[in-house]
C-alpha cells in the first residue's frame, strides 16, 4: 500500500485541493523489440524464438549479419496477416546486401523480397500483398546476405532446390516460392562463400507479435491510497505502464494490474 509516501504528499503540497486539475491522456501503446542474442539459428528448428507480453506487439528485430554466409532466422507471430510487413534498415551496407524471406509454422516458403525500391537495398516484404500471408499463426523471417546463399529444400545442393527463384535486375520483385524446390519445406543453404560481412540491421514490424508470451509473473499488480499527510482521501488519476484510473469513486483507492515492466524491470507510477 502506499501511503503518506513522500511522491503523493509533493503533489499535494504543491496543488491547491479545491483547484486539482489532472489532465487524461490516452493509454499508450506498448511494443517489444527484440535484440538477436546469442547468434539467431537458419532453420526453424534453430531459429530464435522472440518473447515478450501477450497480445503487445513485435514491432523491431535487431541483428548482426556477422560473417560470411550468417542466416539469421527469427520465430515471430502473425496475428493480423492483412496488415503484415516487415522491412530492414541497415540492410545495405558494404558487402551485405539483405534478403527477407518468410516461411510458415512447417518451413515453407510465403515470400521474399531482395530490395524494396530501386537502387535501395534494404528488402521489403510489403502489407496485403497477394503473395503474404493468409492467416494468423506462427511464422519464420530470415534475414540473409543474397550475395552470398538462398533458402533451399530436399538435398539443398543443387539450383533446383531453391524454393525462391533469383530476383532479376532491378531485384525489386516480391517472389513466391516458384523454385524448383519451392514445394517443399526449408532444409538448407545453398552458398557462394564470395563475401564476409559484419553489419548490424534492423528488421521493421507491423501485424506481428512475440512467438511465445513472457510468464505472467513478469507483470506488477499495484494497489494503494492516495490521501493527504492528514489522511484526507483524494480523487486523482493515477498512471503507470500505460494504464490509468480515478481513485474518485470512493476517493482515495486504486488498483492496477498486469503492468509490464519497464527494461530496468521497474514500473513507474505517477499521480
Amino acid at each position: 500500500m502506499f501511503k503518506n509516501t513522500a511522491s503523493f504528499l509533493s503533489i499535494v503540497r504543491a496543488a491547491s485541493l479545491s483547484a486539482l486539475i489532472f489532465v487524461v491522456f490516452g493509454s499508450p501503446a506498448y511494443a517489444v523489440d527484440w535484440t538477436e542474442s546469442p547468434d539467431a539459428g537458419d532453420l526453424p528448428g534453430t531459429a530464435q524464438v522472440t518473447s515478450g507480453p501477450e497480445n503487445e506487439a513485435l514491432t523491431t528485430i535487431s541483428g548482426t549479419n556477422s560473417g560470411s554466409q550468417d542466416r539469421d532466422m527469427y520465430k515471430i507471430k502473425i496475428s493480423i496477416p492483412s496488415n503484415f510487413s516487415a522491412s530492414t534498415f541497415g540492410g545495405d551496407t558494404g558487402l551485405f546486401d539483405s534478403a527477407l524471406a518468410l516461411f510458415d509454422a512447417n518451413g515453407f516458403g510465403v515470400y521474399m523480397n531482395d530490395d524494396g525500391f530501386v537502387d535501395a537495398g534494404d528488402s521489403v516484404l510489403p502489407a496485403s500483398h497477394p503473395l503474404g500471408p493468409s492467416s494468423p499463426g506462427i511464422y519464420f523471417i530470415v534475414i540473409y546476405n543474397s550475395n552470398e546463399t538462398t533458402p533451399a529444400s530436399g538435398a539443398a545442393v543443387a539450383l533446383s532446390d531453391m524454393i525462391f527463384p533469383i530476383p532479376q535486375d532491378p531485384f525489386t520483385q516480391v517472389l513466391g516460392p516458384t523454385g524448383g524446390g519451392g514445394s517443399l519445406p526449408i532444409s538448407g543453404w545453398l552458398a557462394n562463400n564470395v563475401f564476409a560481412a559484419n553489419a548490424g540491421y534492423q528488421i521493421s514490424l507491423s501485424g506481428a507479435e512475440s512467438a511465445e508470451s513472457t510468464p505472467s509473473e513478469d507483470r506488477v499488480d499495484l494497489t494503494g491510497t492516495v490521501q493527504t499527510a492528514g489522511g484526507t482521501p483524494l480523487c486523482s488519476m493515477v498512471l503507470a505502464s500505460g494504464q490509468f484510473m480515478f481513485s474518485c469513486n470512493p476517493n482515495g483507492p486504486f488498483s492496477l494490474t498486469g503492468l509490464p515492466r519497464e527494461n530496468d524491470g521497474a514500473v513507474k507510477r505517477q499521480i
